[in-house]
């Protein structure tokens, strides 16, 4: 009797759901992809990424840094999360997010999909840009070189306000 009462409830129930109230294929603006360029040619992205690349290492160490960094493990994907630093502009922690999938393009790899959603949450607005990358097949006939497996990026924002970048990776089998 419990399940059928659960049933109704989470059907007929006042509570709605979540509403999504945009989806759509990201576009950049003439103003941003500059910006992105002239922030890739400074000497201070190497900083950004060293000071991760650290958090990343004292995470695995449990020491605390000021470059959060947070790992994920699984059976079915691995991957870290990059918490949001102060001494990062807003639009530089951006940049960072679309570097970063720069980067796994370097590699024998191709965007499928580059996507924002703008969602409410209760009394929040989540924005969820992600760009979602595959391995690149070498013909029709070959075996998909899986490389790192699927790759999906994250950038998501609070408010407006910037919260993380969420890199994970289909694991291997």
């Amino acid at each position: 009797m419990a399940y059928f009462e659960d049933l109704y409830q989470r059907l007929f129930s006042k509570q709605q759901k979540q509403p999504q109230l945009s989806h759509e294929v990201i576009k950049r603006s003439d103003k941003y992809t500059e910006g992105y360029r002239q922030w890739c040619q400074q000497d201070q992205l190497p900083d950004y990424l060293d000071k991760y690349q650290k958090g990343y290492h004292y995470k695995k160490l449990k020491i605390q840094s000021s470059y959060d960094v947070h790992l994920f493990s699984s059976s079915m994907a691995n991957g870290f999360a990059l918490s949001y630093n102060v001494e990062i502009s807003p639009i530089e922690f951006q940049y960072l997010f679309d570097y970063l999938a720069e980067r796994v393009l370097t590699l024998p790899y191709k965007q499928a999909n580059s996507d924002v959603m703008i969602s409410e949450k209760g009394e929040i607005i989540e924005t969820k840009e992600k760009h979602y990358l595959k391995p690149v097949s070498g013909n029709d006939t070959s075996k998909v070189e899986q490389h790192y497996g699927n790759v999906l990026i994250e950038y998501v924002r609070i408010d407006d306000s910037p919260s993380y970048i969420k890199v994970m990776a289909n694991a291997n089998k």
